[in-house]
């Protein structure tokens, strides 16, 4: 894999900080291309594996940028472990690559972030295609649910991704360290293309398509100081931080692995 896939990244954005979202690595679910919506699966063998390139494009960057990490998750088991098995690569590549003193930076496991937690109830197995409720939202009907009394609302998801940009930059303005940190964020796919959905002004019939794959990098960046921008969706407005979508589904680390867009 190519582990210095993000140090070809343009500059940080003046006034923000530099968030990377993560998919979770693979499950058995995923590798199956199948949904399980009451379950609560851990991250398979290549899932692992998937965690542990993840950790070294992590260290790459880190070594070239001097930054401290700070790493949140999901309160699944596979974001959770993504997270974990990440970190302790990184850390332990960080070590090996630094030569006498640190460069540095340093990593720290910050936990469990509610709000990133996977979109509830988004599967076929009640019959509804996923795309259908997409269209549902777009269209103006956000209070839809998914499926007979279950799921949440367009407007519940929407109003979740303004809250996880929010408490990301407050999280990065916190941070005891005299610059910004670098935050990385481990969630789930299906609210990945929301999230993004909103940073890039996207339609979620747009975001739909999109490969969100296992393992993969997606990096925006937040305004901390308070700017804030209006988003129109399905007849919701939206006031979120400024932020902009630098790069979406960046995968080269894992290149030479079977990977699942699931």
């Amino acid at each position: 894999g190519n582990f210095n896939c993000l140090l070809d990244l343009p500059p940080l954005t003046k006034g923000c900080v530099r968030v990377y979202l993560c998919r979770h690595g693979e499950t058995e679910t995923n590798r199956l291309k199948g949904a399980s919506p009451l379950l609560d699966p851990t991250i398979n063998r290549n899932g692992h594996e998937q965690a542990q390139r993840m950790g070294i494009a992590v260290s790459r960057l880190l070594s070239e940028s001097r930054s401290n990490l700070l790493i949140l998750h999901s309160k699944l088991r596979r974001a959770r472990e993504t997270a974990e098995v990440l970190l302790q690569t990184a850390s332990v590549a960080s070590s090996s690559q630094s030569t006498g003193n640190n460069n540095g930076s340093t990593l720290k496991m910050y936990g469990e972030l509610p709000s990133l937690g996977r979109v509830d109830s988004v599967s076929s197995l009640d019959g509804t295609d996923l795309a259908d409720v997409f269209v549902s939202w777009t269209l103006g009907n956000i209070e839809r649910r998914k499926g007979v009394g279950g799921g949440e609302s367009g407007r519940e998801v929407f109003d979740r991704a303004v809250l996880t940009l929010d408490q990301l930059r407050k999280i990065a303005m916190s941070s005891s360290s005299s610059s910004s940190p670098i935050i990385l964020a481990v969630t789930h796919s299906t609210y990945l293309r929301v999230l993004l959905s909103l940073v890039d002004d996207s339609t979620l019939i747009e975001s739909a398509l999109w490969e969100i794959q296992n393992g993969s990098f997606n990096v925006i960046d937040v305004n901390i100081v308070g700017k804030r921008m209006l988003r129109a969706k399905g007849g919701l407005e939206l006031e979120m931080p400024e932020a902009y979508l630098i790069r979406m589904n960046e995968m080269r680390h894992l290149e030479g692995m079977n990977v699942s867009a699931q």
